[in-house]
């Protein structure tokens, strides 16, 4: 990406018309660094954790009271010793740089993992909520608290270990926060610690310890732990506006799930999927078109008009979209049956131009054309594995098709196509032997489907997953170049 930065000019120019003091005043240039050494956290935590390889921060040389990232010091001392790194100039770099190092020094003692485990947030409750920004009374408009704002970031270091980087995230680094503080103090623009209780799951809390290093400071803090399963971890931490990090090690003797060099190939009737894991236990594996990943179908009709009565067409699809069937002119319903995997609200979303559609779940409108604001979504709250019928109706009163996707999301899975059950043969279930190679055929594995593999040693155990989610282009079978 391109380079990216907290701007802190125009603070600086504010803090020194407001104290009288210069530019080069010592007090105003260790402000701007501490605040950048929160900026900077935030930065690097935050896109790292959402998959961005490369984050680069303007600049390394940038001056203490406008982008640098390298303490002015560190160069002026530079500067006398002929340009020669010394072991003073070393310790001038600055408090951002001393943050990074620490939180480097966290990930490079994590070991390569393929796939890593996914760690959820099953609740948090904020202790003396905090209001970020006031609503103003209604539903619509609620009050936005500082558990609103909370980033939840994990990393895995190795089978058993997390770095998970929490904070609130709050909307301006220089709120004042402690006024009877100096104005060239950098307390006076810190966050008090506020308490959060937090449940992890798919986290091994038996035998599980932690505790939270904060890397601006160096310090290492305890963490009391709440409540513990062998699948969920409950926390109490101590949160700032920048990132802590929770560090969890869970019981040695227990390693926890990985899943290592997966590999397709392609036959006649379908493909072979290898792979290999570092406990014994139970997989299960799904295959279809991505990214679904799954064998259900839909039943698509075409009727002439609204008042026809039998339908003109009958077809099979994967998925409600333009990219597996084209829709002319006509009236096109889609049946099936769905299964959620989380008792939650689910949100149905339409992406198309049209607004003659509707959509009912179990004969129960969810959406019903586009409405007076012109939204094409609605909302209904579902039971994990429960079945439910599924009637989707779109009009084409134009000769052309057009592009559309029927999409659903909830809180704990991600918005992607809406997936059928009906007739999913392409599932199954396989023993998986420790340091043995897992092998298994799946028959009418095509170019262009993607696989999916569920894992764990026992039913009460934590799983992982390959891939980490279903529009991961890893486990597709992608069409040869050429």
């Amino acid at each position: 990406m391109t380079e990216t930065n907290w701007w802190r000019g125009p603070f600086a120019d504010k803090i020194a018309s407001q104290t009288g003091i210069g530019k080069n005043d010592n007090r105003l240039r260790t402000l701007m660094q501490q605040i950048g050494a929160k900026a900077t956290l935030r930065l690097f935590t935050f896109y790292s954790h959402k998959g961005v390889q490369t984050v680069e921060l303007y600049s390394a040389k940038g001056g203490d009271l406008n982008y640098g990232l390298i303490n002015d010091a560190f160069f002026e001392e530079l500067s006398k010793n002929g340009f020669k790194l010394t072991d003073k100039a070393r310790m001038l770099a600055g408090p951002q740089i001393d943050a990074l190092a620490r939180v480097t020094k966290i990930m490079k003692s994590g070991q390569r993992i393929e796939n890593p485990r996914p760690v959820g947030v099953s609740d948090v409750i904020e202790e003396n909520p905090q209001i970020a920004l006031p609503g103003n009374g209604t539903d619509e408009h609620p009050d936005t608290n500082h558990m609103d704002d909370l980033a939840i970031l994990p990393y895995q270091l190795s089978a058993n270990q997390f770095a998970i980087g929490y904070y609130v995230v709050t909307r301006d680094l220089t709120k004042e926060w402690q006024k009877g503080k100096s104005a060239l103090d950098p307390l006076r623009y810190a966050m008090p610690d506020q308490k959060f209780k937090i449940t992890l799951s798919n986290v091994n809390g038996l035998g599980a310890t932690a505790y939270s290093y904060d890397p601006i400071t160096g310090q290492r803090m305890p963490v009391p732990i709440l409540e513990r399963t062998s699948r969920a971890l409950t926390v109490q931490v101590n949160t700032t506006d920048y990132p802590r990090f929770l560090m969890i090690e869970e019981n040695r003797a227990e390693p926890g799930p990985l899943i290592s060099d997966v590999r397709l190939e392609k036959g006649d009737q379908g493909a072979a999927l290898n792979f290999n894991a570092n406990r014994s236990g139970t997989a299960t594996i799904r295959w279809g078109p991505y990214p679904i990943r799954s064998g259900g179908t839909f039943s698509l009709s075409r009727y002439e008009n609204v008042a026809a009565q039998t339908p003109a067409s009958n077809v099979r699809v994967p998925m409600i979209t333009s990219a597996k069937a084209k829709l002319g002119k006509g009236v096109w319903v889609f049946t099936g049956t769905i299964k959620p995997a989380f008792t939650e609200e689910y949100t149905f979303l339409l992406d198309a131009n049209p607004c003659k559609f509707s959509l009912m779940i179990d004969s129960k409108y969810v959406i019903n054309g586009c409405g007076a604001t012109g939204e094409k979504s609605g909302s209904i709250r579902l039971v994990a594995g429960q079945s439910y019928a599924l009637a989707f109706t779109l009009e084409n009163n134009q000769n052309q098709p057009f592009d559309y996707t029927l999409y659903w999301a909830s809180a704990g899975q991600a918005k992607e196509p809406v997936s059928a059950v009906d007739g999913d043969d392409k599932v199954a279930e396989i023993i998986v032997n420790e340091g043995v190679q897992a092998s298994v055929f799946l028959p009418g594995f095509q170019v262009g489907d993607g696989v999916r593999i569920e894992w764990r040693a026992a039913a009460d155990s934590v799983e992982t997953r390959y891939p980490a989610w279903n529009y991961d282009v890893k486990g597709v079978l992608w069409p040869q170049a050429g």
